[in-house]
């Protein structure tokens, strides 16, 4: 079952509770299959990629691995509930490939190390976005992790 309308926060909250089969990610994102479970929908555009993801029912560390370049962009977006705290790590090769992260109702944590960042949910229920950019191109994999 292909969960496609797992996109806004409330129906990604009924989602968490139905039985998730193998969820296809974009062909430039490459989830470890021990996260699978997580992706709860995904969505190719011409130049952009975006991946949802929760960790209510799988709390494992999800890594993934992806390529990135020119105009093309991918963003993971990650549900969060008052009190979560989540950490990504970002490991690059050698292409320098960056990330950004953005959302309400959250407060990343200063790090002195721009490949890892700290996020605390503050609100209630909200998505927090992870936007990976290179260029001119870049391979990169990501751990996130729920404390």
């Amino acid at each position: 079952m292909h969960n496609s309308f797992c996109i806004t926060l409330a129906s990604a909250l009924a989602c968490s509770m139905l039985p998730m089969t193998m969820v296809n990610a974009s062909p430039v994102v490459v989830f470890d299959p021990t996260c699978h479970g997580n992706v709860i929908h995904t969505q190719q555009e011409a130049s952009r990629d975006f991946n949802y993801l929760e960790f209510q029912r799988n709390n494992q560390t999800c890594q993934l691995k992806g390529k990135i370049g020119g105009e093309h962009q991918t963003y993971i977006n990650v549900l969060g509930f008052a009190g979560d705290q989540f950490s990504v790590s970002l490991i690059e090769p050698v292409e320098q490939p960056g990330f950004t992260i953005s959302g309400e109702g959250l407060k990343v944590l200063p790090t002195a190390d721009k490949t890892f960042q700290v996020i605390e949910i503050e609100a209630r229920q909200t998505f927090f976005s992870i936007e990976v950019f290179g260029y001119p191109y870049a391979e990169y994999k990501m751990i996130i992790q729920k404390h």
